[in-house]
């Protein structure tokens, strides 16, 4: 059976304009739960890993060919520092958190889908699974490396291989990682390619959106002759393309999840048209 994906992105829509409280605020809450603390921890103390990644890819784009050396020894003094371990400690700790985030966002997305009415408190609701939730993206990553030793390709068919596997952990918590990894392998054969092109119709969205910010942005800096002004409309514009893509997407690939596993489209929009 093939998942019909307008029908799909039309329920992920109607659940977006019903829900209580509205997703968007959900949304807002998520992303300042994450982003948003993640940038401040930053500013306070730079993750050493950050600024390596920042100052590779700076010195690739100049063309300099000790590019990585550079920056492996600025990282280094960097990790000398007080500040530096720090960071490092809450970089870490950030990226751990921000995963058992993610999947409270999409234990969200399956109790709004299921009619359950959710609330803010759904996405903080899986950090009693913490360590099963690092062990399954550990396991998981360290498989798609693998793979990816081979060559790119078998990686990004690995990576397609584990997706389900957070939601089969969300349904049931009690299932042991290497059987939800199974389930999804087993889930995911002959639909790899679906789940692809599915994530694939947003990307006109997410061009539309960064040409919509970009154009605006320089806008407003050629009005205002403002950097401060360009930066605050950049991120405004921005914030609120991620408010409306970001369930939008979630919830369209909850709803495939969802139709996998047999189960209909609860109140759905051509049902309430």
């Amino acid at each position: 059976m093939r998942v019909d994906r307008a029908m799909l992105k039309e329920n992920a829509k109607y659940w977006m304009s019903i829900s209580q409280p509205r997703v968007w605020l959900v949304t807002l809450v998520f992303l300042l739960a994450t982003t948003g603390v993640a940038e401040l921890a930053g500013l306070a103390f730079p993750n050493p890993l950050d600024q390596f990644e920042a100052l590779v890819r700076e010195g690739l784009q100049s063309g300099d060919a000790f590019a990585v050396n550079t920056a492996a020894n600025t990282v280094l003094d960097l990790l000398q520092t007080l500040r530096g371990r720090i960071g490092l400690f809450f970089g870490v700790l950030l990226g751990l958190y921000g995963i058992v985030m993610h999947y409270g966002y999409l234990s969200y997305c399956l109790e709004t889908l299921r009619s359950r009415q959710p609330g803010y408190g759904e996405l903080f609701s899986r950090f009693y699974m913490v360590g099963k939730i690092i062990l399954a993206e550990l396991l998981c990553s360290l498989f798609i490396f693998l793979w990816s030793l081979l060559f790119v390709i078998p990686g990004i068919i690995a990576s397609y291989r584990y997706q389900m596997v957070p939601y089969l952990l969300l349904d049931d918590p009690d299932l042991p990682v290497l059987e939800a990894i199974r389930q999804s392998k087993q889930m995911m054969y002959g639909r790899k390619w679906e789940l692809f092109v599915l994530q694939v119709s947003f990307l006109p969205w997410i061009l539309g959106i960064s040409v919509a910010v970009g154009v605006l942005s320089t806008v407003v800096l050629a009005v205002t002759g403002s950097g401060e002004a360009y930066y605050l409309v950049t991120l405004l514009l921005t914030s609120a393309g991620s408010l409306f893509l970001t369930p939008y997407q979630y919830l369209t690939i909850s709803g495939w999840y969802l139709q996998l596993r047999g189960e209909g489209m609860q109140g759905n929009a051509s049902e309430n048209a």
